[in-house]
């Protein structure tokens, strides 16, 4: 009888953790949060980061302010060229996009086309990305100087900054 008294004991003692637990969770969690309705103040615009390229060759070459302001000035003028000669460019990769496929397509079997057709379909930004802008790098891998394609010392020669 003893070991049956001290059995029920011990499983009402649990089923009341449970109970409590519970109730003090349920409790908590519909109470209000203090900041529920406080709308956190108003940040100030951080002024634009240049690109990490930008930043290191600042950084190495210490540039003056006014050499900063020209280069940056060169940069933009560039971005924007560049953005012309895309526009430009653009039509004819996109009839190059859609030769390519074309041509894939004579390749596969009436299946593969049509599911070929449906990737396409749903993986359109990504396909005209790979066709017009290129694949990306390697997995690790840098493009630019210091990269393994470009000029300038392999990563591992770099100066100590």
């Amino acid at each position: 009888m003893n070991r049956f008294v001290a059995i029920a004991a011990a499983l009402s003692l649990l089923v009341c953790g449970i109970v409590i637990g519970a109730l003090g969770t349920f409790v908590v969690l519909q109470r209000p949060h203090p900041l529920d309705g406080v709308r956190p103040p108003p940040q100030q615009p951080q002024p634009p980061q240049p690109p990490p390229f930008t930043r290191e060759m600042e950084e190495r070459l210490n540039l003056t302010e006014d050499q900063r302001q020209k280069i940056q000035a060169i940069l933009r003028d560039s971005r924007e060229e560049s953005e012309g000669i895309r526009r430009e460019l653009r039509p004819r990769l996109e009839k190059n996009l859609k030769a390519t496929q074309d041509r894939i397509g004579e390749v596969l079997t009436p299946e593969q086309h049509k599911t070929f057709d449906e990737l396409v379909k749903r993986d359109a930004r990504r396909a005209q990305r790979f066709f017009l802008e290129g694949p990306p790098p390697p997995p690790g891998g840098r493009r630019g100087p210091g990269g393994p394609d470009g000029p300038g010392p392999p990563p591992d020669d770099r100066p100590p900054r």
